[in-house]
C-alpha cells in the first residue's frame, strides 16, 4: 500500500519518469505501470478453497434475501446445516453486508486528490532538544483520505504560526494542493470559526489557484515557481496597480530578458540543471 500510494505521488508532481519512478521505490517497471493504472488500493486476495459451507450458500443467501438480519442459528436451522457453529456464523458474517442496507449515517466517499486530513502526534516520552534540553514537540501528520499516502513534520510549537508552516512545508514537499485540509478542533487552526491566520492561509491558496486557472492555460511543474513568483508579485501590489507597473518596467528597463533555462531553474527542475 505505501508503494502504491508513493508511486502515484511521484508520478503527480511530473517530475519523474516511470523508470525513474521505480528506481526511487524499489520497485519494477511493470509495478509501477500497474499503480498508475489502478485507481484503487492494492488488495491481498486469498485463494478461495473448496469449505463444506458452498452446500449451503446459495440457500443462505436466499433468505438474507428476504431477511437480511437473520440469525446465523435461524438460519443454520432452516438450511440443515450439521457442523461447526462458528465456521456457520463466520460464514454468514462475511456475505451478509452484501444484504443489509447502508448505513445512512455513514457513507463517507473520498475521492482520489480531494482531502488531506491533518492531526497532531505527541512523542510519548522527552526528546532530547539540544543544549541539555529535553521536550515532547507536537509532530504535524498529515494523511490523503484516499490513499493513506502520509506525511510527517516535527513542530516547534502548536501555534497558529507553526502549524501554517508545518503545512506550507509538507504541501511544498508533496507538490500539490488538495481543494480541502481537514482538522479537528485544533486550536490554533479554529474551533467552530477559522482564525483569523487560518482563513488567510486558506484565502491565499484558494486565491492562487483561482488566479493560475483563470490566467494560464495550464502550467508545467517546471515552470511553477515562476508562475508563484508572479502571484506573490502581483497579490502584495494588489491596492496599487500603477507603483506595480512602474516597478516592473523599471526592472526591465535595468535587467536583460531571463532566459527559458533561468526561469526552468528557479523551479524544481533546478537540481537537474545543475
Amino acid at each position: 500500500m505505501d508503494d502504491w500510494a508513493k508511486i502515484r505521488q511521484l508520478f503527480s508532481t511530473g517530475q519523474h519518469s516511470k523508470r525513474e519512478i521505480g528506481r526511487l521505490v524499489g520497485v519494477s517497471r511493470g509495478t509501477v505501470d500497474r499503480a498508475l493504472e489502478s485507481d484503487r488500493l492494492p488488495k491481498y486476495r486469498r485463494a478461495s478453497t473448496v469449505s463444506s459451507f458452498d452446500a449451503y450458500a446459495a440457500q443462505v443467501r436466499v433468505l438474507l434475501a428476504g431477511t437480511p438480519r437473520m440469525p446465523a442459528s435461524t438460519l443454520a436451522e432452516r438450511v440443515g446445516w450439521l457442523g461447526s457453529a462458528s465456521v456457520f456464523r463466520d460464514k454468514v458474517a462475511a456475505i451478509r453486508p452484501e444484504y443489509v442496507p447502508p448505513d445512512p449515517a455513514d457513507r463517507l466517499v473520498h475521492e482520489p486528490g480531494k482531502q488531506v486530513q491533518c492531526d497532531l502526534w505527541f512523542p510519548h516520552e522527552p526528546l532530547p532538544l539540544g543544549h541539555g534540553q529535553e521536550g515532547m514537540p507536537p509532530v504535524l501528520v498529515m494523511t490523503s483520505t484516499f490513499s493513506g499516502f502520509f506525511q510527517a513534520l516535527m513542530l516547534p510549537s502548536r501555534t497558529t504560526s507553526d502549524l501554517l508552516g508545518g503545512m506550507w512545508s509538507l504541501l511544498q514537499a508533496a507538490g500539490a494542493v488538495p481543494p480541502r485540509l481537514t482538522w479537528d478542533n485544533e486550536t490554533g487552526i479554529g474551533k467552530g470559526k477559522l482564525t483569523e491566520r487560518t482563513a488567510a492561509f486558506a484565502g491565499t491558496l484558494s486565491n492562487f489557484k483561482s488566479w493560475l486557472r483563470g490566467t494560464h492555460r495550464g502550467v508545467s511543474a517546471e515552470h511553477l515557481q515562476v508562475y508563484l513568483d508572479e502571484f506573490i508579485f502581483r497579490y502584495n501590489r494588489r491596492r496599487t496597480p500603477m507603483a506595480a507597473f512602474q516597478t516592473l518596467l523599471g526592472l526591465s528597463s535595468q535587467h536583460p530578458p531571463s532566459t527559458r533555462a533561468e526561469i526552468v531553474a528557479e523551479g524544481p527542475a533546478a537540481a537537474k540543471l545543475g
